[in-house]
């Protein structure tokens, strides 16, 4: 039974208080008690008559319990009143978080966090400046032999053939799509490296009959445009001032993953050394 045909049965407005449902409860209770009453069903309308009282006292307690007027509001306003419950929830949630991110930006732009970034940022322009001057300086050939190499071929991630070979000077280079059986009977090569860094570029094999060069993989010089990319996001960033998800992203990049590297890259290879003295030593 419904909370207004409740009311009808005790005979009262939808809009009753529990002061009157008691009222109208004694009165019927008088009425229907089995007592008084001898009709044959007047039990079953007594405990009936209970039940619903105490329905109504809960209907009554929920309805205290709602906004005031809201339940003599119409759905029209119902869903408005909703719809501007919903919006102000959603715009404190909205506020929260835009707190949170300010905060968050505020925290990665000052103190020790920005000191470091800041740093990293410097040496990766140092780095950038240095890498490029050593492209565009002349080569340096430096002699050296083969003393170790393998026939076994391997596919990079462009599908070049490369293989491995060990010189006599403690170098592990990876050569690109060239037979090292060549070098059982002519070890004797000259290496191409760049004039600060000392970087690979190729070998130059010279015999009685030609001159063969063969480019090396997998070293600084064949990744230069991956390293160039990932030392130019912290310089981008520094002059970035939007604060959003990729000022972000950026800090986090350049803090756990540029610094790491710039300090794998300097100290891999004797760089450090390279650097300092301009590729003399």
């Amino acid at each position: 039974m419904t909370g207004k045909h409740l009311f009808d049965y005790f005979g009262l407005p939808y809009d009753a208080s529990i002061e009157d449902v008691k009222k109208r409860y004694r009165v019927l209770v008088k009425k229907y008690h089995p007592d008084r009453n001898k009709s044959k069903n007047a039990n079953v309308k007594f405990q009936e008559l209970h039940k619903i009282y105490e329905e109504l006292l809960t209907v009554i307690k929920n309805r205290q319990s709602v906004l005031p007027n809201q339940i003599d509001d119409s759905p029209e306003e119902q869903w408005k009143k909703y719809r501007e419950r919903a919006r102000s929830i959603r715009l404190e949630k909205q506020r929260k978080q835009a707190e949170a991110m300010n905060l968050w930006y505020d925290q990665l732009q000052s103190g020790k966090i920005l000191k470091y970034t800041r740093f990293v940022t410097l040496c990766s322009a140092i780095l950038l400046m240095l890498l490029t001057f050593d492209i565009f300086l002349p080569t340096r050939y430096v002699k050296d032999s083969i003393v170790r190499y393998s026939t076994k071929i391997y596919h990079t991630i462009d599908e070049h053939r490369i293989s491995k070979i060990e010189t006599a000077n403690g170098e592990n280079l990876w050569l690109d799509r060239y037979n090292n059986g060549f070098f059982s009977y002519n070890p004797f090569v000259q290496i191409e490296k760049t004039r600060i860094l000392h970087s690979p570029i190729s070998i130059h094999k010279y015999d009685e009959q030609f001159k063969k060069t063969i480019p090396i993989e997998l070293t600084v010089y064949w990744a230069q445009i991956m390293i160039f990319i990932a030392l130019l996001i912290p310089v981008f960033f520094y002059f970035y001032r939007v604060r959003d998800i990729f000022l972000i992203m950026g800090s986090y990049f350049t803090r756990y993953f540029v610094g790491p590297f710039i300090v794998w890259f300097l100290f891999s290879n004797d760089r450090w050394i390279h650097l300092f003295t301009f590729g003399f030593l």
